[in-house]
């Protein structure tokens, strides 16, 4: 069996990193419905939750 830290850094993976990071997912599916990868963000926060983290980060 491999560790977690060699699937991680497998050629398969880091592959499948780069293409969602370059946004290259039209035949990804689930990924080709989701917005999470395109979706605004603010200091990589996704301004959606960006409230609530700062709520909980200043507690």
């Amino acid at each position: 069996e491999n560790s977690l830290v060699d699937i991680f850094n497998s050629e398969k993976l880091i592959n499948l990193r780069e293409t969602i990071s370059n946004g290259d997912i039209e035949n990804m599916i689930p990924c080709n419905s989701c917005d999470r990868v395109w979706r605004k963000t603010f200091l990589g926060v996704p301004t959606d939750y960006l409230l609530p983290f700062l709520k909980l980060s200043l507690e």
